[in-house]
């Protein structure tokens, strides 16, 4: 019986298709037919605002951040770090005339006015050094220390990943 009501079913829903329905279901199959009016450039494409190669900076990717010749002892750079993960300071020294290295003071500077020691980079005199930190905060300052007359130079690039 139950075979039977669905078999009764099915044959109703088929002829209802195939005669009542036909009209809505076919206008409701059919293309819609549309034509774009403007604007178009001159080759006919669909004119955009921004057209070209767009240029994307990937995440990892290292940025300089400061690249400076200190002269004189005393001198400060303040730099904003928060965007990156780790920086890398490459420090390189021309040395005093008497031989005696020169230093650079790395301090963290927190919003409520404190400044903290991170790192005291001493290379050998004529040397070079490159050292890595994970950020320590949002703002760092890198400071020359109380020497008479240095001469050296300092790159800091900083990673986001």
């Amino acid at each position: 019986m139950k075979m039977l009501l669905i078999c009764l079913g099915a044959l109703v829903a088929t002829l209802l298709g195939a005669t009542v329905l036909r009209e809505p279901t076919a206008t409701a199959a059919q293309t819609v037919g549309a034509t774009i009016v403007g604007p178009l450039d001159a080759a006919g494409n669909v004119k955009v605002h921004e057209q070209g190669t767009a240029s994307v900076a990937s995440a990892d990717e290292t940025q300089l951040l400061l690249e400076r010749r200190f002269s004189d002892a005393g001198q400060s750079e303040t730099l904003d770090v928060s965007a990156y993960r780790t920086i890398r300071v490459s420090f390189s020294d021309c040395g005093r005339a008497d031989g005696s290295p020169v230093y650079l003071d790395l301090y963290e500077l927190t919003p409520a006015g404190g400044r903290y020691p991170v790192d005291r980079i001493t290379p050998s005199c004529g040397g070079e050094l490159s050292r890595t930190f994970d950020v320590p905060g949002r703002t760092i300052q890198l400071s020359v220390g109380d020497l008479a007359r240095p001469q050296f130079s300092v790159a800091v690039y900083g990673r986001a990943n």
